[in-house]
């Protein structure tokens, strides 16, 4: 019956929060297998059920998200606006996509910002009052959680309740398929091991990194719903079977984006006939 704000999976996806510059997952791709642990509603840490962690990277407290990435990457290059809102939007499907109990703060979902304040409790009101400008200035980010959280509430499989479902559940493609993808690229599969959900499985991918990436995935008739800047609940896209075989092995994600891609129950319920993962082939 209690719940423990997950500081691991926060600190790990935008860096430690007691040293400002430091970047995470988001920025830069690092703490990847925390990220994974956090992903499968910390389990593995120090949750007895997924139920027991809460996944944030932004509460009252510390840096908002907006100004975290922009403090951390002021020496990160050419390293735009339009980057630091692909973080926020990859921050997005993270957590909605994540084991556990996502939170989020007012204005995050609009790049709220407190003008860089870390620690604003006896600021005033021109410091701490929500911009609503913002909403305005950044209604496609606003949007893109918007429907984030929709398809989190429209489907059971992002929504397990206990450690041994979690466990079946989940498998990251490079340690469960044998997938080999691109440093710092993170995938995975989701079942619908209880067969609540109208989808049979979801594939999640995250590229963190400044360049476009291919990532190898699962055979399967996929339908895409997050592709970098969009999102829906209906598919933007289907991968369908070719000349008799499964769809590409592959599928190409912009640089600093996440795809989230749905397959559907087999008419006649039963598994396709070939879940085997796709060969990886080149580099």
């Amino acid at each position: 019956g209690w719940s423990v704000f997950n500081d691991h999976f926060r600190d790990a996806l935008r860096g430690n929060v007691f040293e400002v510059r430091e970047t995470g997952y988001l920025q830069s791709g690092r703490y990847a297998d925390w990220v994974k642990t956090g992903i499968c509603g910390a389990i593995d840490d120090f949750a007895d059920s997924p139920l027991e962690s809460i996944n944030y990277v932004e509460c009252h407290d510390n840096h908002t998200l907006w100004d975290r990435l922009t403090i951390s990457t002021l020496g990160m290059g050419e390293t735009t606006p339009d980057d630091r809102r692909a973080m926020a939007r990859l921050a997005a499907v993270i957590l909605m996509t994540s084991q556990g109990i996502p939170f989020i703060q007012a204005g995050q979902s609009f790049l709220r910002t407190k003008l860089g304040s870390h620690n604003s409790y006896d600021k005033p009101d021109a410091v701490n009052m929500i911009r609503w400008i913002d909403k305005a200035n950044n209604l496609d980010v606003y949007q893109f959680y918007r429907t984030m959280i929709a398809l989190r509430r429209d489907h059971p499989l992002f929504r397990l309740e206990t450690a041994q479902d979690v466990r079946r559940a989940v498998r990251f493609l490079d340690d469960s398929y044998g997938l080999i993808l691109p440093e710092g690229c993170i995938a995975w599969t989701i079942d619908d091991i209880r067969g609540h959900d109208e989808w049979r499985r979801a594939l999640v991918a995250l590229n963190p990194h400044p360049r476009p990436v291919r990532v190898p995935i699962p055979r399967g008739e996929w339908r895409i719903h997050v592709d970098g800047q969009r999102a829906d609940l209906h598919p933007i896209l289907m991968i369908s079977k070719i000349d008799g075989d499964h769809s590409p092995e592959w599928i190409s994600l912009q640089p600093r984006s996440a795809m989230l891609l749905s397959e559907a129950h087999s008419a006649d319920g039963d598994q396709p006939a070939d879940d085997r993962a796709g060969e990886v082939k080149g580099k």
